[in-house]
């Protein structure tokens, strides 16, 4: 009996230890989507990663590997963004480039991205703020 009260004790106190946290349900609607990060669910407002452990409310920032055929000459083409839609900025994304479409009408070298023109400019991320380039 000693046994019995020590396990259920036990596992009363692993339950009430574990973190509280959104669990994907399988037999719940979801989205599945397949990106250069890998797999993931996004199931009402949560995205989850291919374990089924939440990963929050936005896919991470991933950026894919190159696989070069010719290491002299590689074209990419950056995403296209208005200058409201562009990913946040921040020391994770430091280098991130992009294409904004609607720049300012006299774009600055190394300024802040402002938008609210016609120009199509290429700004990167710096760490805090998408700067034109």
């Amino acid at each position: 009996m000693k046994k019995i009260l020590l396990s259920v004790l036990a596992l009363f106190c692993a339950i009430a230890t574990m973190s509280a946290h959104a669990q994907f349900n399988p037999s719940n609607g979801f989205q599945t989507i397949n990106n250069t990060c890998g797999t993931f669910f996004l199931q009402g407002s949560t995205y989850y990663n291919g374990q089924g452990v939440s990963v929050g409310s936005t896919l991470p920032v991933c950026i894919a590997p190159f696989s070069i055929q010719n290491s002299s000459a590689m074209l990419a083409i950056p995403a296209k963004y208005t200058n409201a839609s562009l990913p946040a900025c921040s020391a994770a994304t430091t280098g991130l480039i992009a294409i904004e479409t609607d720049g300012a009408a006299t774009p600055v070298y190394n300024a802040t991205a402002t938008g609210s023109g016609s120009v199509v400019v290429e700004v990167m991320c710096n760490g805090t703020n998408w700067t034109n380039h």
